[in-house]
């Protein structure tokens, strides 16, 4: 109660939040489920100052509790102020498996992965899942939406030509859409005329379609 009393004196007359979290985070390391604290911290969370050392003391509380939702949204909080894209994967890969393994929404797994390969469209990781997740859900079109909307962001070649790999292989071969396969390839091709998949892949798609 002592160790609470400080941190809300600490953020409400003397306005340091900072040593008001490590009070806060100090009454916890007595007593993990002392709600007025969690409140307290909840509410620094989603405000304006320090809500990630704030989010960062809640983790493993929520964790223990198994407070999936909760969880959830303090990886959001985290992930929204994060500084560099590699951190902010890492957390909406986090999101993703909470909502698959422990809350069975796969779509919203699904979505979460989609953001992370947005930030960075060359995780093969972020790929892997969004792919797995597809075949699961049959989600290959909005699939093929998020990486033709990389494909008209990223001006980095070899990105390029896998970006357009991948897609024309969802149109090819999960969507039976074979005019749009064969103009992804043909398009690798503009890039890499020498591209062995994408000659293959037209090979193949020409002799089906006569």
């Amino acid at each position: 109660g002592l160790k609470h009393r400080i941190g809300q004196l600490w953020e409400h007359q003397l306005d340091d939040l900072v040593r008001s979290v490590d009070s806060y985070r100090e009454a916890l390391e007595l007593d993990p489920m002392h709600e007025p604290t969690i409140t307290a911290l909840d509410a620094i969370v989603h405000g304006d100052k320090e809500p990630v050392s704030a989010a960062q003391v809640l983790e493993p509380i929520y964790e223990s509790a198994m407070e999936w939702e909760r969880l959830i949204d303090l990886c959001e909080v985290m992930a929204k102020h994060a500084d560099d894209a590699y951190t902010k994967v890492e957390l909406l890969s986090r999101i993703a498996v909470y909502y698959e393994t422990q809350l069975d929404r796969l779509q919203e797994a699904f979505d979460a992965y989609g953001r992370a390969f947005k930030e960075e469209p060359g995780h093969e990781d972020s790929v892997a899942h969004l792919e797995r997740l597809a075949t699961e859900t049959g989600l290959w079109e909005p699939l093929s939406q998020l990486y033709e909307e990389q494909l008209e962001k990223t001006l980095d070649g070899d990105l390029q030509i896998t970006l357009l790999l991948r897609v024309a292989r969802v149109y090819e071969v999960e969507l039976n859409r074979p005019d749009d396969a064969i103009a992804k390839f043909q398009r690798v091709l503009d890039n890499d005329p020498e591209n062995n998949d994408a000659i293959l892949a037209l090979d193949r798609l020409f002799v089906a379609g006569e």
